[in-house]
């Protein structure tokens, strides 16, 4: 699970950012170059030489020039597209309209590094105005992006976060090395570091106790899929015709209905690839990780084929750790469900014995 480095924003070719790529793009001719013009675009706005439209103009076009990255994914056959994703267990959150964005991050890092949050930043930078505060941070375990920045918007006091920085092909814009204020780079580029990272304490996950981000992900568990994995059922519940899929004798399409009412509902437009993405990774661990089988009892909402295997190989190709909690629930309360029916059935076929 790495992240992407691509020419520019206009390119949809990704490939797999190295050490050596990430260092040698923040220390190009065309990054100093190009930020220091949009630097200089904005000490002529504060001078009155430009105005805001001139300004935001200059701005836009300049950064179209400089090469990103993607820290939420890379992509399958190198496409910059969310169906192509392979995420990378990193988000991304930016901070928007800081008169000083040193002096801002500074105070942050303290009140991070109080909360035993700083194990999850890998790296905080300037933005190419000059006006902004970008992080790139661990996303913790069981959590996908919506949920780790919502998270992140927390732990920074920041009740004005960018929710559309949530997709997995956003991207990021290079700056200069001067840019940056904070690199961990060990745990940036490896990989077995930031997938050993813990599960947050109660204290200062606020996510903790309810629905959103509820996962029992063992860092510590076995790679390979017979660590936490239930193969799924072949023989079906009394109530489920035979041609319907199920695991345990639960029909996948009411486990997947028990889980939706635990993620907060079924996905609207905005969130579908995202949420699907995220069913299809729990629901990977009661389907032996078979991709078929996903793409048969999986909801589309929309989506092509396409677009489902995509984002279901997508699923399929992360790391694997124990069964999410959020799963281990939905599957409870369906249990718990049948067995409601089960109990009423006998009471009336016991009562109209009795008649």
């Amino acid at each position: 699970m790495k992240f992407g480095i691509s020419n520019n924003v206009k390119s949809r070719v990704v490939r797999e950012c190295t050490p050596e790529l990430f260092h040698q793009a923040m220390r190009s001719e065309l990054v100093a170059e190009v930020c220091a013009e949009i630097a200089d675009g904005l000490e002529r706005l504060r001078r009155g030489e430009l105005t805001k439209e001139e300004y935001d103009t200059l701005k836009a076009g300049l950064k179209k020039r400089l090469p990103i990255f993607t820290p939420h994914a890379t992509f399958k056959n190198g496409r910059r597209l969310n169906a192509d994703a392979i995420p990378s267990g990193l988000s991304m959150y930016d901070v928007d309209h800081l008169p000083n964005p040193r002096g801002y991050w500074e105070q942050k890092r303290q009140e991070l590094e109080a909360r035993d949050v700083m194990r999850y930043v890998v790296l905080a930078h300037i933005t190419p105005s000059t006006e902004g505060l970008r992080l790139f941070f661990i996303i913790p375990a069981g959590m996908d992006l919506a949920e780790a920045q919502r998270w992140m918007s927390q732990q920074m006091g920041d009740e004005n976060y960018d929710v559309s920085v949530k997709d997995y092909a956003r991207s990021s814009f290079v700056v200069p090395e001067g840019y940056v204020l904070y690199l961990d780079e060990e745990r940036l580029f490896n990989e077995e570091l930031r997938m050993k990272n813990e599960e947050l304490p109660a204290s200062t996950n606020p996510l903790v106790g309810t629905h959103h981000g509820a996962s029992d992900d063992d860092a510590n568990a076995a790679d390979t899929p017979q660590a936490d994995v239930a193969a799924p059922a072949d023989t079906p519940h009394t109530d489920a015709p035979r041609c319907v899929p199920t695991f345990k004798g639960m029909p996948y399409s009411q486990i997947i209905q028990q889980w939706f009412k635990l993620a907060g509902g079924e996905p609207v437009q905005g969130e579908r690839n995202d949420k699907l993405h995220r069913l299809a990774s729990h629901l990977r661990y009661i389907t032996d990780n078979n991709e078929a089988l996903l793409l048969q009892v999986m909801p589309r909402y929309g989506l092509s084929e396409e677009e489902m295997r995509g984002l279901i190989h997508s699923a399929c190709s992360a790391k694997w750790y124990s069964m999410p909690r959020m799963l281990k629930e939905a599957l409870e309360n369906e249990e718990r469900r049948m067995k409601n029916e089960e109990s009423l059935r006998n009471e009336e076929l016991r009562m109209k014995n009795e008649e």
